[in-house]
């Protein structure tokens, strides 16, 4: 009976330091899920913020290249509407001289320009050359313009041209080219410099 007691209360205690045990490997392994858990949640967290910044930063990126990209946009549009405008200015000018060449003051102008120019070819004998239309003007004033200048002056064949006068010497070496054509050329820089200010300037 002894014995049957003591391997009882035996047995109570061995299942008593058991439930012990397994009570304090329960409440480990919950303070070990917890602090799993815990870390879990920290890591999960700076993930959120890592990838918040990550996301930030590419949209800040991508916002800037938009912008860039729209600026360069709106610069090469700027850069070809002024182009289209300061071609248009040329234009206007081209067309006032077309207007200019059918009066009466460019006449006059011309036969000025066909004496001063004859004076400054360095010639005795000068060919004028000009379009159809400014060839008949200065066949009548051809004789004036021979005395007044001292020169053998001659026609040669027609040009194309807006107005104005080329000279040459007859055989061609020496040309002063003072169309309007050309003086237009010459002048093109200046003028679209001239057109830009008045058209932009102060944008």
């Amino acid at each position: 009976m002894r014995a049957e007691k003591g391997a009882a209360l035996l047995a109570e205690e061995i299942l008593s330091e058991a439930k012990r045990e397994a009570d304090r490997i329960i409440r480990e392994a919950r303070r070990e899920s917890e602090t799993i858990l815990g870390s879990a949640k920290i890591t999960a967290k700076e993930r959120r913020l890592q990838i918040t910044r990550e996301t930030e930063s590419e949209g800040a990126r991508m916002r800037d290249q938009i912008l860039a990209e729209g600026r360069m946009r709106a610069r090469r549009e700027f850069l070809q509407k002024r182009e289209q405008l300061i071609e248009q200015g040329l234009q206007e000018i081209r067309r006032a001289l077309q207007k200019y060449v059918s009066s009466a003051e460019y006449s006059k102008y011309l036969l000025k320009l066909a004496e001063r120019t004859c004076k400054e070819l360095g010639s005795d004998k000068v060919v004028l050359r000009a379009n159809k239309r400014d060839t008949k003007i200065l066949e009548k004033k051809l004789d004036e313009i021979s005395k007044k200048t001292g020169k053998e002056v001659s026609l040669g064949k027609p040009i194309s041209a807006i107005g104005g006068i080329r000279a040459e010497t007859p055989d061609g070496l020496i040309v002063a080219d003072e169309t309007l054509d050309s003086l237009l050329r010459r002048e093109q820089e200046r003028l679209r410099v001239e057109i830009a200010k008045a058209l932009f300037e102060g944008a």
